[in-house]
């Protein structure tokens, strides 16, 4: 069975929030998605990233204005239990830290790209205690 991801889409007006309006959208087709995260960059381009292929994989999309350009970034695990994406602001770099668990172990990951490189990865920190993971950037 195909899922649609579910992702909302905010209209904008010059430099002011005047109306929000959900959509529904299809981001990947063959893909069942959760752990659902968004971001908006200084153009207004919404950042996705969720756990993928049955919550074995971190995945991302970013939208172009036309459609949304997905991408597998790591994986597969046992499971990715939890995501979450920030984007700053000034440089662009797109932030997304996720629980990937392996083997009974959850590890604390970030993957970073800068608006031009490639995607990188670390290990933060790994624990069987590790479930749920909160990012956020300071743009000043």
């Amino acid at each position: 069975m195909k899922k649609a991801i579910l992702t909302f889409s905010l209209v904008f007006s010059g430099s002011l929030l005047h109306a929000a309006t959900w959509e529904s959208e299809l981001v990947e087709g063959s893909v069942q998605g959760a752990h659902v995260t968004n971001g908006l960059d200084a153009q207004r381009q919404n950042h996705l990233a969720y756990s993928g292929n049955g919550g074995a994989t971190l995945n991302y999309a970013i939208w172009n204005g036309i459609s949304w350009l997905p991408q597998t970034l790591e994986g597969p695990f046992q499971a990715v239990d939890d995501v979450s994406l920030a984007v700053h602001l000034p440089t662009g770099e797109v932030m997304v830290a996720y629980v990937a668990r392996t083997g009974g172990v959850s590890t604390l990951r970030l993957a970073r790209k800068p608006t031009a490189g490639a995607w990188t990865f670390e290990t933060v920190s790994s624990s069987p205690a590790i479930r749920q993971v909160a990012l956020a950037i300071n743009s000043s």
